[in-house]
C-alpha cells in the first residue's frame, strides 16, 4: 500500500503534478487478464498438490489398517491345507509359528508408518501439537530384535520394510494362514502403500518451476505497485488507498495461499498430518 499512499498524498497535496505522474490504465487492463490466468494456473497447481497429498495420506493410513486387520484376523492354521502338511511341523508348532508371523507383520506395519513419515518429511519432523501423536516410537522401538538390526543396516529402510512385509505374507501363505486370493490382495495393498509414499515424497521434493514462480510474482508486484497511479484524476484521493488495498489483497492473497499449499507437508496446524 506504499505506492497507494504516495499517489493519494500527491493527488491531495500537489494536484499540479497529477498529469505528470498519472499512468494510462490501458496497460493494466491488458495485463490483468494474462496475469489472472497465470495466477489461477499457479493456484490450481498448488491446490492439486495439497489435495493429492491429502488423498495419498488417507490411502496410506487406510491400507495400513487393512493390512493389520488381515494379519490379525487370519492367525489360525488350517491343518488340512496342503501347505501346512508340507511344512512338516506339528499343529502346535505351526500355530506358534503363525503367532510369530502375526506379531512380526504387525510390528513391520508400525515401523512402516514411522519410516514413511521420515521419508515424506525428509527427516525434519516437528509436528504441530494439533497433528502430533503421543508415544510415537522409532522403528527400532517397535520391530523385533532381528528385524531392528536389519533395518538399521538397510540402505533404504522403506524398501527393506516393504520387502519384509511381502516376505511375511509369503511365509504366512505357505503355512496355510492366507488363501491365494487373500495373499494376492495383501501384496496389492503393500504395493499401494509404497506407491502412496513415493507420490508424497515426489510432492515434497519436486518444487514448482522457479522461473514460472518468479515471473508470476514479479508481474504481480509491478501491477499492484503501479495500479494506484492509474486512478489519479479519475477518483478522489481518499479512495485510492482502499482500492489498491482491496485489489492487492485479492491478488497477493491468492499467491500467498499458493505458496502455502504447494508444500503440504510441514509443521503447521493446517499442513497434511502424517501421524
Amino acid at each position: 500500500c506504499g505506492s497507494g499512499a504516495v499517489a493519494a498524498a500527491a493527488a491531495s497535496r500537489f494536484p499540479a503534478l497529477v498529469p505528470h505522474i498519472t499512468m494510462p490504465s490501458a496497460m493494466h487492463e491488458l495485463l490483468a487478464l494474462p496475469m489472472s490466468i497465470l495466477l489461477a494456473f499457479r493456484f490450481q497447481n498448488a491446490y492439486d498438490r495439497w489435495w493429492t497429498s491429502r488423498q495419498e495420506m488417507e490411502s496410506l493410513a487406510a491400507n495400513a489398517v487393512t493390512l493389520a486387520l488381515c494379519a490379525s484376523n487370519n492367525a489360525e492354521v488350517d491343518p488340512n491345507s496342503r501347505e501346512a502338511k508340507l511344512a512338516g511341523l506339528t499343529l502346535a508348532e505351526q500355530q506358534q509359528h503363525a503367532e510369530q508371523l502375526r506379531c512380526r507383520m504387525l510390528s513391520l506395519i508400525d515401523a512402516y508408518c514411522v519410516i514413511a513419515e521420515q521419508v515424506i518429511h525428509g527427516g525434519d519432523i516437528n509436528p504441530h501439537p494439533v497433528n502430533n501423536v503421543d508415544q510415537w516410537l522409532q522403528p527400532q522401538d517397535v520391530l523385533l530384535e532381528k528385524d531392528a538390526e536389519q533395518c538399521l543396516r538397510a540402505e533404504d529402510q522403506l524398501v527393506w520394510c516393504t520387502d519384509s512385509l511381502m516376505d511375511c505374507v509369503h511365509a504366512s501363505q505357505r503355512l496355510g494362514l492366507y488363501s491365494a486370493e487373500l495373499a494376492s490382495k495383501m501384496y496389492d495393498t503393500i504395493g499401494q502403500l509404497h506407491d502412496s509414499v513415493q507420490k508424497c515424497e515426489m510432492v515434497r521434493t519436486q518444487r514448482s518451476p522457479g522461473p514460472f514462480v518468479v515471473h508470476v510474482r514479479t508481474l504481480l508486484f509491478l501491477w499492484c505497485y503501479t495500479f494506484p497511479f492509474t486512478l489519479l484524476g479519475s477518483v478522489r484521493p481518499l479512495t485510492i488507498l482502499p482500492a489498491q488495498f482491496s485489489l492487492s489483497s485479492a491478488y497477493l492473497g491468492a499467491e500467498f495461499c499458493s505458496a502455502e499449499m504447494q508444500d503440504p507437508f510441514g509443521n503447521d496446524a493446517d499442513d497434511v498430518p502424517s501421524r
